[in-house]
């Protein structure tokens, strides 16, 4: 644990006070990182396997609500509904008919009502959980790049509407804006799947990805207040990069031919955000990873002090552990295919040999996910 000089302390205290200088900003430094073995940082750990008698597609994402598990895969065709672990139903009604989709732009659900709502091109689409029949739709007149619950009557959304960017609540039945939350760029729009993924009925608040990245929470009057400003100093994306519009479309372009040259050394943050009491913590990972694999660093604030963590490996595998959702008290790591692939020559500790027995026994290589929170 590192402890901040008195000047970042005060910028910590001003900016849990909901202070919104624009110049009271955190540097978040990678090279701070304490490297960390998993077992010794990781509390309320749970290795569940996902049991289903039949194969289950790679999973592209998933949200998770106490014990259900809704998750997409990466096909965009198919959810799976599970429940205490077991496959319980799913849902892949591809094709161009009433209550059908051609693919999953996207997808949140509602544990009170039981309903998952996918957005679909014009609409959203209702189905009812666990049965998976359609049972109604919400007309959308915009873009929508992000859709989470607000609460039983409003859904939280990302939109494009007549070339503006925002964050609204939206009515679940009429699919009218019944509250702009704010503008936001076409970058954060873009951006918005990752960053404001935490958001939920129960955590109000969401990140917007820039060069300054901001932690916003959403008031009960559906104000926004400014709880968090960071960068990564010299290893953020360049503020001009981030520069464009639909009217400058070229600069799009500019963006991703810069990551495609710099993305080994940029980094990129604002993952699974969480928010308990006064502390703030997320993830932040380099934006071009190798093979495939994020190493994930996390940094939390609380009570003026700061901790930057990297590492997670477990003693007997390969891989990081890596988050892939966020869950009611801490987060999910996911875990497919042949157990062989992660082993290594080590001596593997127990929470590691519990991890490769559950994927041994699964059926079909189906995954298997571990439930944990961090110090």
């Amino acid at each position: 644990m590192k402890k901040r000089n008195l000047f970042l302390a005060l910028i910590g205290s001003l900016v849990f006070a909901g202070c919104k200088d624009e110049t009271e900003i955190i540097v978040v430094n990678d090279e701070e990182a304490q490297e960390v073995w998993f077992e010794d940082v990781a509390t309320n750990v749970r290795v569940v396997p996902l049991v289903s008698e039949e194969p289950i597609g790679s999973i592209r994402n998933m949200i998770c609500y106490g014990n259900e598990i809704i998750a997409l895969d990466n096909d965009k065709k198919t959810v799976y509904y599970f429940d205490n672990g077991t496959l319980v139903s799913k849902m892949n009604h591809e094709g161009r008919g009433r209550g059908e989709y051609v693919d999953i732009k996207r997808y949140t659900y509602s544990p009170s009502k039981k309903v998952l709502y996918v957005v679909s091109d014009d609409k959203i689409l209702w189905y009812s959980v666990p049965g998976m029949r359609y049972c109604g739709n919400t007309p959308i007149s915009y873009t929508m790049n992000f859709l989470s619950m607000h609460d039983d009557d409003h859904f939280f959304g990302v939109i494009c509407k007549n070339q503006r960017f925002l964050a609204a609540l939206i009515d679940i039945e009429t699919g009218e804006i019944t509250s702009e939350i704010e503008e936001i760029s076409m970058y954060n729009h873009e951006e918005s799947n990752i960053s404001m993924s935490s958001y939920s009925k129960e955590r109000h608040y969401y990140s917007k990805s820039d060069f300054n990245n901001t932690i916003v929470a959403v008031k009960p009057d559906n104000e926004t207040k400014v709880l968090l400003k960071y960068n990564f100093g010299d290893k953020s994306i360049p503020e001009k990069y981030m520069d464009f519009d639909l009217k400058n479309p070229m600069n799009f372009g500019k963006l991703f031919e810069y990551m495609d040259e710099n993305g080994k050394t940029r980094l990129l943050g604002n993952q699974f955000l969480r928010i308990r009491g006064n502390e703030i913590s997320f993830w932040y990972y380099y934006a071009v990873g190798s093979m495939g694999v994020k190493n994930y660093f996390r940094y939390n604030i609380k009570d003026k002090t700061s901790t930057n963590l990297k590492g997670f490996r477990i003693k007997g595998i390969n891989r990081p552990i890596m988050p892939f959702a966020v869950s009611d008290d801490g987060y999910i790591a996911l875990f497919e295919g042949n157990p062989e692939w992660y082993k290594t020559d080590e001596e593997a500790s127990s929470l590691a040999e519990s991890i490769l027995h559950e994927m041994k026994n699964q059926e079909i290589n189906n995954p298997v996910v571990l439930f944990y929170d961090i110090k």
